[in-house]
């Protein structure tokens, strides 16, 4: 197999200066960030933020002398916080969204929230009536994205935002928060004006603008870089790859020429101002133009402008689109809207749009009348300008998910319409109407609950204990098996776990039985197995939660990707060689990978290599599956024990076939510290092999360990 490292494309702009594409932590061939960690029991590593986003509440700490450390996401504190689920104790810039989380409602109501500004009296800023949020089943509505002015006129001082359920006589909550016109960067037009979209037609010309106002930026010359935006933040410490500009601030002011259209590629953007110049992002110093949000500071793209990444999530954003309405599970059970669009609409006013779930069409024209088939009106969300959303919001609860799956149609679309006007606009409006792989099959379908009994699921481990709902395991992997009557089309098992999860197509024979090794991730593992009937357009669905109590790795390496083809993770021990089984080589010893590392399904077993201690088995590296052409796949290797110290560097190869997107996330002691998306990858080709990075490790079982991001790809190694 072979794969390319993270996707990056440099692009020369006047000046010379350069664009670096960066695919999630690094990009290919830059220096990237690393983390480090103490591990055992004198482990060094808090973190007080519990989200991916790099807010200004974020300051998580560690030890072993490692830097770029992203937060993970846990689960977001109360009140009004930032994009980092961390509650904002001091004030915030203009033109910076904000969040709130609130508990203690009536669960699964309707409820309005409505912002007022500092002035005398108060005046509302949001749409008449409010903003509408749904509560879950808890009472509680998470981290739902509230709108402020975000514009050169916005009052500065304290808002009131008003949280009042539908019918109520009285508000339920009442929160505050404080603005300010703080030091930024922004992307304008040549008169100062902000801009955030061009379309590739290299007409369009963007410059960033950087403006002290009442922060404490000095006059003086800084470097200035250009990243690509892939929703995901920079890692706070972590080095700056590329080669920077300079701009100079004087008076408090400054602006450069980023170049036109035609030197970039079509995506997002973002611009650091390297404020103490030492090429490392430093959260609180330097300046970012997506500073505490998702939002890039400018876009490219074609005309159409309706490409989007994902609408239909669960709770924590992950795609989904198939929803069981007897999973009363919180992370899965609510249809969410999450709008991260890789275009962005035409339409740049902040504030809110209309959510619609629809019937499903394979092709959305200008003009099409929007009607939302969930209730007797559309949901009106809150967004930042051109319609991104910072979190996911619940367009559909799941207690009413039942009776749209009963239905004769259970495929629908989710359309998110930017000008409010009832119809779909293309380039203004957004619509999700495909599936996992991009296919305009459907953008959601709900299971029909009544025929939860055509599918039978169940987990086996590796002793061959039968695992159902609510089972726990030490296994790594286990067995899926069961049946779909019926003769359904298609079937596929999703399994979610937090902020992961995967779609995986399954094979079923003449009978409708399937069976599936599927590796686990840490904690609750959510597998709903679905399959889908084409003459009736419905699915039917069964899901059940299995608990991994695994993580005991020292470090995990991950590998995922989204094709029915064969891409292989390898981990090569210090001074061994990566095997690459296209090129000939004559040793296998230092490389697991498929060929000699593969164990059983609970991690034990004998491999063929032998690392470490000369016949100990225990500080030898584990694959746990080797998923050959299974969907959508996943594949883990680990360590537990570690008797040899150095650089264990971490590799895919693209076995057969392509991908688009492969992906590994490398974890140290349980907590995802980086992850790297080798990109598009084919087999025989110059993007056959992908050099992820290495995990730099010393003091063995108990010592330190740090990550490298590489990201380069290769005919081989």
């Amino acid at each position: 197999m072979r794969a390319n490292g993270p996707h990056i494309t440099r692009t020369t702009l006047g000046g010379g200066f350069s664009a670096i594409v960066l695919f999630l932590l690094v990009s290919c061939g830059g220096d990237p960030a690393g983390s480090g960690f103490t591990s055992g029991t004198g482990i060094d590593f808090t973190l007080s933020c519990s989200s991916p986003f790099a807010g200004p509440g974020c300051t998580p700490t560690q030890g072993g002398g490692g830097v770029g450390v992203i937060p993970t996401c846990n689960s977001d504190e109360t009140g009004i916080i930032d994009a980092c689920g961390v509650a904002i104790t001091s004030p915030i810039d203009r033109y910076d969204p904000i969040a709130m989380s609130v508990t203690g409602l009536t669960p699964n109501a309707r409820h309005t929230i409505v912002i007022t500004d500092p002035d005398t009296p108060p005046v509302e800023i949001t749409p008449p009536g409010g903003l509408i949020a749904i509560s879950d089943s808890d009472g509680a509505i998470n981290k739902t994205t509230i709108v402020q002015n975000m514009t050169a006129g916005a009052l500065l001082g304290d808002y009131t935002v008003t949280v009042t359920e539908v019918g109520a006589a009285t508000a339920a909550q009442t929160l505050t928060y404080t603005l300010d016109d703080l030091s930024r960067v922004q992307c304008v037009d040549s008169g100062g004006t902000p801009k955030a979209s061009l379309l590739n037609d290299g007409v369009d010309k963007i410059f960033a603008k950087v403006d002290k106002n009442n922060g404490s930026l000095a006059d003086g010359t800084y470097d200035v870089y250009v990243l690509s935006d892939l929703q995901k933040p920079l890692a706070n410490g972590g080095p700056i790859s590329g080669t920077p500009a300079s701009i100079t601030i004087t008076g408090g002011t400054g602006t450069i020429d980023l170049g036109d259209s035609s030197n970039y590629s079509i995506g997002g953007y973002d611009v650091v101002i390297d404020i103490n110049g030492n090429a490392v992002f430093n959260q609180g110093t330097d300046l970012i133009s997506r500073h505490n949000r998702l939002l890039p500071c400018f876009s490219v793209q074609n005309a159409s402008g309706t490409a989007v990444q994902q609408i239909a999530s669960d709770k924590n954003g992950n795609k989904r689109e198939i929803f069981d309405p007897n999973a009363n599970i919180a992370e899965i059970r609510d249809l969410q809207a999450f709008l991260t669009p890789s275009e962005r609409s035409a339409n740049s006013t902040p504030g809110t749009v209309d959510t619609y779930l629809v019937d499903h069409q394979n092709t959305w024209t200008t003009g099409d009348t929007l009607t939302d088939v969930s209730s007797s009106a559309f949901k009106r969300s809150p967004v930042q300008n051109d319609s991104n959303s910072e979190a996911p919001w619940i367009l559909v609860p799941y207690t009413f998910l039942a009776s749209l799956g009963g239905g004769a149609n259970t495929c629908f679309d989710v359309v998110v319409d930017t000008d409010k006007d009832g119809v779909f606009t293309a380039g203004t409006d957004f619509v999700d109407n495909v599936d996992h792989l991009g296919n305009p099959t459907c953008g959601v379908r709900i299971s029909t609950a009544s025929c939860a009994s055509n599918v039978s699921l169940s987990g086996t481990d590796s002793d061959g204990s039968t695992l159902s709902d609510g089972a726990t395991t030490t296994d790594t992997a286990i067995n899926i098996s069961g049946t779909i009557s019926g003769t359904p089309s298609e079937a596929y098992l999703t399994i979610t776990a937090g902020e992961q999860s995967n779609t995986i197509a399954l094979t079923l024979d003449g009978s409708g039985n399937y069976a599936l090794d599927v590796p686990l991730f840490a904690g609750d593992n959510h597998i709903t197995v679905s399959g889908i009937y084409s003459g009736t357009n419905t699915s039917c669905s069964q899901t059940i939660t299995i608990t991994s109590l695994t993580d005991l790795a020292l470090f995990r390496a991950q590998l995922t990707w989204d094709g029915d083809t064969d891409m292989d993770l390898h981990l090569v021990k210090p001074g061994g060689a990566y095997y690459n089984p296209n090129v000939a080589d004559s040793s296998t010893s230092g490389d697991c990978y498929y060929g000699n590392c593969k164990v059983g399904l609970d991690g034990a077993g004998t491999n063929s290599i032998d690392w470490g201690t000369a016949g100990v088995e225990e500080d030898d590296p584990k694959l746990d599956v080797d998923c050959i052409s299974c969907g959508n796949g996943i594949e883990n290797i680990w360590m537990s024990q570690i008797n040899e110290d150095g650089q264990y560097k971490v590799y895919v190869d693209a076995f057969s076939g392509s991908e688009t997107d492969v992906t590994v996330t490398i974890s140290i002691l349980g907590t995802a510290v980086a992850q790297v998306n080798c990109g598009s990858m084919q087999n025989g080709t110059s993007t056959d092999s992908c050099y992820v990075g290495y995990i730099t490790w010393s003091g063995g079982t108990s010592g330190v360990g740090s990550f490298t991001p590489v990201g380069t790809r290769s005919s081989d190694f």
